[in-house]
């Protein structure tokens, strides 16, 4: 009898494990993902329908970029990363379709050491899906039981272990779906019969560091983030004050400096968000060019609406939707670097100015110089829609103007229509043996220009600016303590910008 019911328990915990259900996605689920570079990804399941028997999620989708596609020309292909639509059939299978129109498929109810065909195309070679693990486990402050899918690559009947995606391992947990992941919509990362090609998906070049496959940054680990929405960040007090500095292009020698000075004198909380009066007074220049410069003055009230659901980045998207791009980082996890108070007060150098100018002054539809954001991301400089802005010395600016030169950023003229365009530099950052050192190493045939190195803080703040005017300059950081850096190197002849951690 003892035996008997042994033989029943087990009969029954291996239907009960057979009977559970690992889901992919759930139905409006948002998640955000992280790789081993910093780089952040997310996932929004836009609806969920049942179709013919078949539950199908439908992630939020933008047109992605297709083979020789520029970084702003899109296709209209669309897709998330994590698949284009996610389908859930009652066999107990999920298929996931990619760009080539091949299907992956995750076996939802899989034992442990069970196997099957993950992804097949026309090729000879395919991959095989294995749950080599199936443990609980702690994620993101949920216990969960969590199956470790590996993949095996075969090339007819030998196992292809040279493959770049063989033992790549995926995490699916029961309670939260993806736990780690990669890009299925784009997998295997060519098209059948080719090789791989970075450049047929602009985030997926930035992602995986160039035109290398790098496993190492191939899989995204689930993260706990909140994003930045802005009546979060714009923590605004009566009494708060705030300074702009703007330059704005006319034509080659006919531009305008103004500096505004905004005050915060009520704020208002209502139901879709917060509203704050704001004071403003500005001064300013103009120099017409053909004529001697004049000043100019203004003063008002305006209104500044931070609505509940608006982003840092002035849209309600997710950061995987909107271009990853060189004016915006995210880091995720580091806001305790991030300091926040009742009153307080900044001033920005930027220039603004539109690529499409003709005639007239022009500014971006969304002008942003970007502050400080306490809640793991921080975006030190940004670009309208019609726009873009970097910071600047007004002297430098004067100088350029009078000149009849136009600043530039990574190939982006500013201001003046068929103004010649900066190149973007590559240099390297490396430590030196001193622990509040590193180096600066610019590339030997760059001119020799003065160019400016500044480092900011996770809040956005300028700690260091330096000249740099050799091929090999000493970066002393000082007293700055330990932690993530935004820095910026811009001149004459290009700029570039990244991010740098200072441990000691």
């Amino acid at each position: 009898m003892k035996y008997f019911l042994l033989f029943i328990l087990v009969v029954l915990s291996g239907y009960v494990m057979r009977a559970q259900h690992y889901a992919c996605v759930a139905p409006g689920q948002k998640v955000y993902f992280t790789n081993a570079a910093g780089y952040l990804r997310g996932m929004r399941i836009d609806s969920t329908k049942i179709i013919d028997g078949n539950t199908v999620h439908y992630p939020f989708r933008r047109a992605r970029l297709s083979y020789g596609s520029g970084p702003l020309q899109a296709d209209t292909t669309g897709g998330s990363w994590l698949g284009k639509e996610i389908i859930e059939t009652p066999g107990g299978f999920t298929y996931i379709p990619n760009t080539w129109g091949d299907t992956i498929r995750i076996k939802n109810d899989a034992l442990l050491n069970e196997s099957w065909i993950f992804f097949r195309d026309s090729t000879a070679v395919y991959y095989e899906a294995t749950v080599t693990a199936w443990d609980t486990m702690t994620v993101n402050g949920v216990t969960d039981s969590v199956k470790t899918i590996r993949l095996t690559a075969w090339s007819g009947t030998s196992v292809l272990s040279t493959d770049p995606l063989h033992h790549l391992e995926l995490l699916l947990g029961r309670e939260q779906g993806w736990l780690q992941a990669a890009d299925l919509y784009l997998f295997p990362y060519h098209a059948p019969g080719k090789v791989f090609n970075s450049f047929f998906d602009c985030y997926f070049k930035q992602v995986n560091g160039g035109g290398v496959l790098n496993p190492a940054l191939l899989v995204f680990r689930r993260i706990n983030f909140v994003p930045a929405y802005r009546h979060k960040i714009y923590d605004f007090n009566t009494g708060d004050v705030f300074r702009d500095n703007r330059y704005v292009a006319f034509d080659v020698n006919q531009y305008s400096f103004k500096n505004t000075r905004f005050e915060i004198t009520a704020k208002q909380v209502t139901g879709s968000g917060i509203a704050y009066t704001r004071a403003y007074t500005s001064s300013g220049t103009v120099y017409p060019g053909n004529a001697p410069p004049y000043p100019t003055a203004g003063s008002g009230l305006d209104t500044l609406n931070i609505g509940e659901d608006a982003l840092l980045s002035d849209t309600v998207k997710m950061p995987e939707e909107w271009f990853n791009g060189k004016y915006c980082y995210y880091w995720p996890g580091d806001s305790t670097f991030c300091y926040r108070s009742a009153a307080y007060g900044f001033e920005t150098d930027v220039i603004f100015a539109n690529g499409q100018l003709e005639g007239g002054a022009v500014e971006p539809v969304l002008p942003k110089s970007y502050y400080k954001n306490g809640l793991g991301e921080i975006s030190m400089e940004s670009g309208g829609i019609t726009g873009i802005h970097i910071p600047v010395t007004r002297s430098k600016l004067e100088a350029a103007g009078k000149a009849g030169q136009v600043p530039c950023d990574n190939n982006n003229a500013l201001g003046i229509a068929g103004a010649v365009a900066a190149q973007a530099i590559t240099f390297r950052l490396f430590p030196n043996p001193a622990a509040t050192q590193f180096y600066l190493e610019l590339p030997e045939a760059l001119p020799a220009d003065n160019f400016i190195f500044e480092v900011y803080d996770i809040c956005g703040r300028r700690m260091i600016t330096q000249k740099i005017s050799g091929s090999r300059t000493l970066i002393t950081t000082g007293n700055l303590p330990d932690g993530i850096y935004g820095f910026r190197l811009w001149g004459p002849s290009g700029s570039g910008s990244g991010k740098v951690v200072i441990r000691r």
